[in-house]
């Protein structure tokens, strides 16, 4: 990725990344989760999951593992 596009935070717009993090959104509630529960499960702070399901920051890849 070059640093304009990183910069334009055009990244955390894609569309399919915003459809992946609904439908995550989605099954999580679903499952009847709670942000706190699922970020204690996953070993990750809730503002970081919060961020990421409402589409202001990506996932890192360690994050997903």
């Amino acid at each position: 990725m070059n640093n304009d596009y990183l910069k334009s935070n055009d990244y955390l717009r894609n569309s399919n990344y915003l459809s992946a993090m609904r439908r995550f959104r989605e099954e999580r509630i679903r499952q009847d989760l709670t942000q706190p529960q699922l970020c204690r499960q996953e070993r990750m702070t809730q503002s970081v999951f919060s961020k990421a399901e409402s589409g202001l920051r990506r996932f890192s890849f360690p994050e997903t593992g």
